[in-house]
């Protein structure tokens, strides 16, 4: 679970903050999972809200890294370690779209939520969640369009 409240807070020691605090969330409620669904599920959906929940919170806006290079290793590395380094990129190109775009990408691409739903947990509308999703892909894409033709050069 600490990967997914990294993809939503963005910083490591945020991240297991609020990890700690929804698995709090889940020992004190352990007795409303009804055996309905996946227990995993059911713990990801805590761990998702209390994510949203500290995003809400926060007022201060957070840095996101700079310097994508800080991810790039000149050797050959193995596939788990590449594998990594993907999801250490893609956090990094996350982080760099606005919170409201990320949240809506977060939720849609990659936790499976519909629109109606993102809609209710952040509080938009369906329109304007739709409009985020766009927003963010159309940032990502030309993010990777704009790294790809600098390695070529």
């Amino acid at each position: 679970m600490f990967p997914l409240c990294l993809r939503y807070v963005g910083q490591r020691e945020e991240a297991q903050e609020v990890l700690n605090d929804a698995f709090l969330k889940v020992f004190t409620s352990i007795n409303q999972y009804q055996g309905i669904g996946s227990f995993e599920g059911w713990i990801r959906k805590i761990v998702v809200h209390k994510c949203l929940d500290y995003l809400r919170s926060v007022s201060r806006h957070r840095n996101t890294i700079k310097n994508p290079d800080t991810f790039f290793c000149p050797t050959t590395i193995s596939s788990e370690a590449e594998e990594q380094h993907h999801y250490y990129y893609l956090s990094w190109l996350l982080n760099g779209l606005p919170e409201q775009h990320k949240n809506v990408f977060n939720l849609f691409v990659l936790d499976g939520y519909n629109h109606q739903e993102i809609g209710r947990k952040l509080n938009i509308t369906v329109a304007n969640s739709k409009y985020c999703l766009h927003q963010a892909r159309k940032a990502l894409q030309e993010n990777l369009k704009t790294i790809q033709e600098n390695e070529r050069s």
